[in-house]
């Protein structure tokens, strides 16, 4: 057989195998660039959630800093990913936390709605609040009822 011939059907198949790999290196690459892009989009819309709106009025003042950054990333999260009536819990400094039930998602002039229950719990103390939060276009929830 032709030695250029031979080299050629060794070669044809090494190269397709390389081009391949990188197809898919390439693809893993902007893949992950995808996934960290959404990362960072779900993490800035969670910070743009207000908690305030969230939970009972005569709550709002007596959670420390760090209990009002759980309840708002449990808020959202809730509202994100909850599965309706699965309530998510939150734990705070001592003697506070927090518990979240959603509804379904309901479809609102183009937004994604949902019902909400939060319940913080300081001492011995329950505070309720339910309403309904919808999706803004920037991916942070804001309450319209309740």
């Amino acid at each position: 057989m032709n030695k250029k011939i031979l080299a050629l059907i060794l070669f044809v198949p090494f190269m397709l195998s390389a081009c391949a790999r990188l197809e898919v290196e390439s693809f893993s690459t902007q893949e992950n660039t995808q996934t960290q892009l959404a990362s960072i989009a779900t993490s800035n819309a969670a910070m743009a959630t207000n908690i305030d709106e969230f939970i009972a009025f005569e709550a709002v003042n007596l959670l420390s800093e760090k209990d009002r950054a759980t309840a708002t990333s449990s808020q959202f999260y809730a509202l994100q990913f909850g599965r309706p009536g699965v309530a998510r819990s939150w734990q705070g400094k001592a003697g506070v936390n927090g518990k979240i039930k959603v509804g379904p998602y309901v479809r609102v002039n183009d937004l994604d709605c949902r019902d909400f229950e939060h319940v913080v719990i300081i001492g011995d103390k329950k505070y309720t609040k339910n309403g309904t939060a919808c999706r803004e276009t920037n991916g942070s929830w804001a309450v319209v009822t309740g």
